[in-house]
């Protein structure tokens, strides 16, 4: 499986000529991080276009969104999660899982792997480099070298909050799962 992504370097302009053109309150006064982030133009790693299409195309995805509620898909398998606690379970290709938070607001960590090849698990730092710090709908969950392929795309995303003036959602892929151990 070959995937061609585009790469795009950018140098950050140097400072302007024009700094001594600013009143000396205005040089003065540090900008916060807050600001700074804000103002700063984001620097394009992949050109997301260039990326692999979605099997199925978009309008597969779109009937997905909606195939639950639709009565479209049928319920193959169910299971609670206890709290400060883990379960896995095998999703055939072609399926979908959701994950649904039933006791208020709650944080899970989730994890994926290859059914047939447990060394190809999601890269958390390459869906970030891909996508975003923080994924929602049609976003892809992508493995790790060298196999870099799409091992789950989300297809619906029931908690509408939406980006904030951060640019923060809810679904973070920032940093590695919690894992006291992983058995290998």
């Amino acid at each position: 499986f070959a995937v061609a992504i585009s790469a795009q370097i950018f140098r950050h302009p140097s400072p302007s000529s024009n700094s001594s053109k600013m009143s000396s309150q205005q040089q003065q006064q540090p900008k916060s991080r807050k600001e700074i982030a804000r103002q700063t133009k984001p620097i394009v790693c992949y050109a997301v276009e260039n990326l692999p299409a979605k099997k199925g195309g978009d309008e597969l995805y779109s009937s997905l969104r909606t195939a639950v509620t639709d009565g479209k898909a049928t319920l193959i398998e169910k299971l609670e999660i206890p709290p400060k606690d883990a379960r896995s379970w095998k999703v055939p290709a072609g399926h979908m899982w959701r994950i649904v938070c039933t006791h208020g607001p709650q944080v899970a960590d989730m994890n994926c792997w290859s059914l047939s090849n447990p060394k190809e698990r999601f890269y958390s730092s390459k869906t970030r480099q891909i996508h975003a710090t923080h994924v929602t709908t049609g976003d892809r969950l992508w493995s790790n070298m060298p196999f870099l392929r799409p091992l789950a795309t989300i297809t619906e995303d029931t908690i509408a909050y939406g980006f904030d003036d951060d640019g923060a959602g809810v679904h973070d892929v920032i940093g590695s799962r919690c894992a006291h151990k992983l058995p290998y």
